[in-house]
């Protein structure tokens, strides 16, 4: 007399296996999500600095912002705060993106994991002319291997290495930034 059916054996190996297979699987779409937010955010600076360029050639000088404007601020989060705070409105871009994982934790806070996009006009005296002549786009990226992080990459402005040291002191080095040079 046989007995047909599975042993307890056969069953653990069976669980076991589709265990692995999922749990590869996850992780292979986790890496695929973060690529794709890191994506967004290259491509959402992009677009801020097309619309920075419009704004330079009708202004002759890019939005004041002498001190870091984060994108978790408001909506219209780039203003000019020389000039009557006036923001990067629509005028040049429909809507100013905003960090497709937005939580509170903006790229110059020194936080291990930032994000948000964060602007600034390097003041005068920090090897800029004048205010409003230079301007810094950041945002955090969540791969740290990504090929575009200031790990990797020398970001420079008014001819000197960002750095990014005065920006919480970052060790991360995740920062991806647009400069206008």
């Amino acid at each position: 007399m046989s007995a047909k059916g599975f042993t307890l054996i056969e069953l653990l190996v069976v669980v076991t296996i589709v265990i692995i297979i999922g749990s590869i699987a996850l992780l292979t779409f986790n890496q695929s999500l973060i690529k794709s937010r890191d994506n967004r955010r290259k491509a959402d600076l992009q677009a801020i600095a097309s619309a920075l360029e419009i704004y330079y050639q009708k202004k002759d000088k890019y939005p004041c912002a002498p001190n870091w404007l984060d994108s978790d601020d408001s909506s219209l989060w780039i203003t000019d705060s020389c000039n009557s705070f006036a923001p990067l409105g629509s005028s040049y871009i429909n809507n100013l993106p905003k960090d497709p994982k937005q939580d509170g934790n903006p790229v110059v806070s020194g936080s291990s994991t930032p994000t948000g996009y964060s602007y600034l006009t390097p003041p005068a005296g920090s090897g800029c002319p004048a205010v409003g002549y230079y301007y810094i786009l950041a945002a955090g990226l969540e791969d740290l291997n990504d090929p575009d992080t200031d790990k990797i990459k020398n970001y420079q402005y008014c001819g000197g290495d960002l750095g990014f040291g005065f920006m919480g002191n970052r060790t991360d080095s995740n920062v991806y930034a647009i400069t206008s040079q």
